[in-house]
């Protein structure tokens, strides 16, 4: 009697025990489940979680014209991934209380062993980027230059030729046309050294010079001010419809701005008097010069300025020296560019 007393319990314990590994078995599974669902809807790749990386690098850049710099990113990533090089990228969208500088620090903290730089002239940037120097990450700037900091190198375009590049577009537009014209470049840099006004300044001393543009044509800087909601959308706005002459070419150095012109031409019914010269390519810019309303869009070759970013850093990480400039190329993609690319 005894015995099957023991056996009932050895038999109840065993029962017990083998329900509770189910239990934990599926509380594991179901764990991982969700802890990839969790990742899966905000968007971050497993992959950074489950591999180890050599090398980490930072790209900064300042949350504007989000579609260049996730395209530039994603380049990045390809070169640097079979390099053993993991590329983190961190910007100001959805964080109004940080600075370029603030991202600097965490970097600088963290002990990365690379940082990528986009220069927006932010007051005490080039002190972050001699810092982190200092403390032995080498800094490579990206679009615009430091020059007067320690960074090893810069990838991006000489603004005087990019100068040069908007002026000749800006004459295949009104070569047909003995018509005065009224040019307005849009800068959000309050820099006057900095490269959107180097930009504008070669693209006033190309026209003021050229025999077809001489006398007739007026180049105007138009400052937009920056880290304030929807200063873009105004400010083309008040270009527009409040403030002097209509202009009829818009100079756009961003996505943000392009947009903001391209809709308030459709706001005000001004599509086809208003030419813009865009900047980059984002699905609406593209929509757009399908349709013939935007006449052109800058776009730089983003494969170029990733790969060279890379190989900068790893030349200087490598060899303790790197080009101090790399070149980017650029194009001006017009509709019937996009309708030979679609055929």
């Amino acid at each position: 009697m005894s015995t099957n007393n023991e056996q009932k319990k050895n038999l109840s314990i065993f029962r017990f025990t083998y329900i509770g590994l189910i239990l934990v078995v599926l509380l594991s599974v179901a764990m991982v489940l969700f802890f990839r669902y969790i990742l899966d809807i905000s968007g971050v790749n497993r992959a950074e979680y489950t591999t180890t990386y050599s090398t980490h690098f930072a790209l900064l850049v300042d949350g504007t014209n989000t579609d260049f710099w996730n395209d530039v990113y994603r380049e990045m990533q390809a070169e640097a991934a079979p390099r053993d090089i993991y590329v983190e990228l961190k910007d100001l969208s959805g964080h109004n209380d940080y600075t370029l500088c603030d991202l600097m620090d965490i970097c600088i903290a963290g002990s990365v062993d690379g940082i990528i730089v986009q220069n927006n002239n932010e007051e005490g940037l080039n002190d972050k980027i001699n810092e982190a120097v200092s403390a032995g990450i080498p800094v490579v700037t990206i679009l615009d230059d430091a020059p007067a900091s320690l960074r090893v190198s810069y990838i991006g375009i000489n603004p005087y030729g990019l100068g040069q590049s908007y002026s000749q577009k800006i004459l295949e537009l009104v070569k047909n046309t003995d018509e005065n014209i009224l040019i307005e470049v849009l800068l959000t840099d309050p820099d006057l050294d900095g490269n959107e006004y180097q930009i504008f300044t070669q693209i006033n001393t190309d026209l003021m010079t050229d025999a077809q543009t001489s006398g007739r044509v007026t180049v105007e800087a138009v400052r937009i001010p920056q880290g304030e909601a929807f200063a873009s959308d105004q400010s083309v706005r008040n270009l527009l419809h409040v403030f002097g002459d209509t202009p009829d070419i818009l100079v756009c150095f961003s996505t943000l701005q392009t947009e903001a012109a391209y809709q308030s031409l459709i706001d005000y019914n001004m599509v086809g008097q208003v030419q813009i010269i865009g900047y980059y390519q984002s699905a609406t810019i593209l929509e757009a010069i399908r349709e013939g309303n935007i006449a052109t869009t800058m776009k730089l070759d983003t494969h170029q300025m990733g790969e060279n970013a890379i190989q900068a850093l790893c030349d200087y990480i490598q060899e303790g020296r790197t080009n101090s400039y790399y070149g980017t190329d650029l194009t001006f993609v017009r509709g019937e560019d996009l309708a030979d690319e679609e055929e």
